[in-house]
């Protein structure tokens, strides 16, 4: 009896690893099948050894950007469990595969999940969204900024014709999470004998109390450091088919970009046409070049999504069921 219920296991197991790793496939091949290789290669052999560098560049700033990912979420999950570097990235590049087919990124926390000994802890999904919402506190922050200055300096009337609800809503959002887990965090004891009566709010609330003010402002802390790099990741892209922006237009024009990508609702996160849109939707207002705009956005999304989803696809794929299991 033992045997067949860890046989099924093992099927499960293997299953589940399958329908994602097909999955993925499925919408990345999709995808890729409606980029223009032949126009991006052409773009590059205008100029091959600034192309090679900075290419190079770029795939540098890739792994500094996951890397710093992979550090905060192993630093916040670590009291409830140790991960080493490797396993936590493959787990981040995880997250990023099952993101792939999924609402907005929601299913990343489970793709890391399947890496760890204890795959439904309700803590670790907590402290993984918590993670998430660090990174969106600085998207809609600075990005709601930027608006605001593009609207003013190069009148833009189309941005003027996004849903500003939906913007003050996901600002009200992230300041209100915050301000909440500020005054649990200060009552704690008198909180936690109120949610006894439900074992995953209690579950949630104790991963959440783990959390002290330094290790918030560690997370936050690599968060923007993230997002610094999302911005010289896109500058050097841009830079490298020939669209030179300014310092000003780099603090203002990239996270107005940014965020319009983030709040317009897609169903997967390898919708690339949207990605497209959005830069659209502002440089080429501003006189560059549609097809250098359409090259540098696809780039961007080869290397961030494509390659880390293909990256995190083959780390599932590879996963063994001794190591989820133990």
């Amino acid at each position: 009896m033992l045997g067949i219920i860890r046989f099924n296991k093992y099927s499960i197991f293997w299953a589940i690893k399958l329908i994602i790793v097909t999955l993925c496939f499925i919408f990345l091949s999709e995808k890729l099948q409606k980029i223009n290789f032949t126009m991006l290669f052409s773009l590059f052999a205008e100029n091959t050894v600034k192309s090679k560098l900075i290419v190079s560049l770029i795939f540098i700033l890739f792994f500094i950007n996951w890397g710093i990912e992979t550090t905060k979420w192993k630093y916040l999950i670590r009291k409830i469990e140790s991960i080493s570097f490797k396993n936590a990235f493959l787990a981040v590049m995880g997250g990023v595969a099952i993101s792939t087919f999924t609402l907005n990124r929601t299913g990343e926390f489970a793709g890391r999940m399947m890496f760890l000994k204890d795959k439904l802890n309700i803590g670790i999904a907590a402290l993984t969204v918590f993670g998430s919402i660090s990174q969106l506190f600085f998207t809609i922050l600075f990005g709601s900024l930027s608006i605001a200055l593009v609207i003013k300096e190069y009148n833009f009337s189309e941005l003027l014709k996004l849903n500003i609800n939906y913007l003050t809503i996901s600002v009200l959002i992230v300041a209100i999470i915050l301000i909440c887990y500020l005054v649990i965090n200060r009552n704690k004891q008198s909180i936690k004998s109120v949610f006894k009566i439900n074992n995953i709010i209690t579950n949630i609330f104790k991963a959440l109390s783990m959390l002290s003010f330094k290790d918030i402002t560690l997370a936050f802390g690599m968060s923007f450091l993230r997002y610094i790099v999302f911005i010289l990741q896109f500058y050097f892209i841009l830079k490298l088919f020939g669209i030179s922006l300014s310092f000003i237009q780099i603090i203002t024009i990239l996270p107005t970009i940014f965020i319009v990508q983030t709040i317009i609702p897609t169903f997967f996160i390898t919708e690339i046409g949207v990605r497209i849109s959005a830069a659209l939707l502002i440089l080429e207002n501003l006189g560059f070049n549609e097809t250098k705009i359409i090259a540098s956005t696809t780039l961007l999304w080869l290397i961030n999504i494509a390659f880390a989803a293909l990256t995190g696809a083959i780390a599932i794929l590879l996963l063994k069921y001794k190591k989820a299991k133990e």
